[in-house]
């Protein structure tokens, strides 16, 4: 297990205030998001077959999570939580780090964010702390990136996979941590690679989303769409690629680094290796799973934060005028 006090130093308690727990719902599960209308693939782009090889190296995948657990005055109260799946010599073990809970006020967000920033990326210029109702997905952030430094100056010659993209260019983000991991990955022989499930990137020329560039192709291919998307390329690092890993399966995108110990269409022959059923590297699934919070792990939450803090509970005011209609 990684020593990660210092990230947890960074975040603040907060005592003496009222607590109102968000609703949640027990049955309650979110649905995928409906499949939508395949259009012919765009001509702009070369697509190329993925060849499947065998791995015989050590894979790490991140994945982190975060949730609202109610209201202050003046603030929210978020668990945190990130799992790591270490694949190494045909075995595979979890750590799970958290759920670690973070009081975010209008007061306090700026220290919290301030010291976040410098503990994880290195950053000491001043910023606008985000509103405290973003600041848990924020902390999220921060501790996979926390995560995915300390994976790669620890481990040889491994895989690093992440639930993400390589986007730069934000105060979250700047260019030279990703610059400086990826430099860190090399000098240590692991590659690094970003899977994202979900993305906003579109193409020239009509707008389409970039994972429609696969359209029309049920086999496993892949295409490098970074020189043809309509934002600014500059904001991501490295390659972009939009790849289906298992015939049939759903399209991802994946980030990979300019520079890589193993040619980009070898690690991606290795994602296809790891695909699960529907394309998704299953080592990044279970890592989701293992980090997700789950309705009654919520309510638990709930209650050790109002605990934790010396909070008094508060009746949300909407449901107790409203009831049922709120």
């Amino acid at each position: 297990m990684f020593d990660i006090s210092r990230f947890k130093e960074s975040l603040e308690s907060i005592e003496g205030t009222c607590f109102t727990p968000v609703q949640v719902e027990l049955r309650a599960f979110q649905c995928e998001d409906e499949q939508q209308e395949q259009l012919p693939p765009v001509s702009l782009v070369s697509v190329f077959p993925i060849e499947t090889a065998t791995l015989d190296r050590t894979v790490i995948s991140i994945d982190a999570a975060s949730r609202i657990l109610g209201d202050l005055d003046g603030g929210v109260v978020g668990a945190v939580r990130a799992s790591l799946v270490i694949r190494e010599n045909g075995n595979v073990r979890v750590e799970r780090y958290g759920p670690y809970l973070a009081a975010c006020t209008s007061t306090n967000s700026a220290r919290i964010y301030s010291r976040l920033r410098r503990e994880v990326i290195g950053a000491t210029n001043p910023v606008s702390a985000p509103h405290y109702s973003r600041m848990p997905d924020r902390v999220r952030g921060f501790l996979e990136k926390f995560l995915l430094k300390k994976a790669v100056l620890s481990f040889s010659d491994a895989l690093i996979l992440y639930d993400g993209s390589m986007r730069v260019a934000t105060y979250d983000t700047p260019s030279s941590f990703f610059r400086q991991i990826c430099q860190h990955a090399l000098s240590r022989g692991n590659d690094l690679a970003a899977v994202s499930k979900q993305t906003g990137l579109t193409m020239r020329p009509d707008g389409r989303s970039i994972l429609s560039a696969l359209d029309g192709v049920d086999s496993p291919h892949c295409a490098m769409v970074k020189p043809v998307i309509t934002q600014d390329s500059w904001r991501y690092y490295g390659d972009i690629y939009v790849c289906r890993f298992v015939r049939g399966g759903d399209a991802f995108r994946v980030d990979l680094p300019p520079e890589c110990r193993k040619r980009h269409p070898i690690i991606l022959s290795e994602l296809s290796y790891l695909a699960g059923p529907f394309g998704y590297p299953e080592d990044l699934r279970i890592a989701h799973i293992m980090s997700v919070f789950y309705p009654m792990e919520i309510v638990g939450l709930q209650s050790v934060a109002a605990a934790m803090y010396g909070m008094r509970m508060r009746e949300n005011l909407r449901n107790k005028i409203l009831g049922p209609l709120g």
